[in-house]
């Protein structure tokens, strides 16, 4: 099924633990302690000062543990890495798709964009597309007073032509129909 097994999950943390365990160190030992352990157990055991079966077992035992944690670490160094540069693409996928929503210059886009990604992309892009949504959102309002100052210009026009047309104009019944209300603006 692909899951990794409990075996195979637990292995790293063992092989880690058997290894400072053959060096004389703590669980809680690193890489650094045991390469310092690693060299005054080698110094200590090497062949050349050392002869005979029991201290060549020794020496094996040693090079095995120092294996098991340095394999330990190199993977976990490397699983490390590999979440970094996870994290780095999903970062510039976030980016990208808060580029393009801002490209677009719609608010309902950046919006969106902000709630889907706005967690993963860079701050600045962030702040960005939040300002220039800030921006657009004023210059929507500003674009509906503008109209409503337009609607209400040309009813002022319109009741101006009314007076002087008199009250039997055209004009002067939609201004009298404006007047009491009964017309509705829109």
């Amino acid at each position: 099924n692909g899951a990794p097994t409990t075996l195979a999950v637990a292995l790293p943390g063992l092989l880690l633990q058997d290894g400072l365990s053959r060096l004389g160190l703590p669980k809680n030992a690193g890489p650094r302690e045991a390469k310092l352990k690693y060299r005054e157990l080698s110094l200590a055991l090497h062949p050349d000062k050392n002869q005979g079966q029991a201290s060549q077992d020794e020496m094996a035992r040693i090079n095995v543990g120092l294996g098991y944690v340095r394999d330990f670490f190199e993977a976990a160094r490397t699983a490390g890495q590999l979440a970094m540069q996870d994290d780095a693409d999903e970062r510039e996928d976030a980016d990208s798709e808060l580029d393009r929503a801002v490209s677009s210059r719609k608010p309902r886009e950046i919006s969106h964009a902000l709630d889907t990604v706005g967690r993963v992309a860079t701050p600045e892009k962030v702040m960005y597309a939040r300002g220039l949504l800030a921006q657009l959102d004023w210059e929507a309002k500003q674009e509906e007073e503008r109209k409503s100052a337009e609607v209400l210009k040309q009813r002022a026009a319109e009741m101006q032509e009314a007076r002087r047309n008199g009250p039997g104009s055209p004009f002067a019944s939609a201004c009298s129909e404006s007047s009491t209300g009964t017309e509705v603006m829109s």
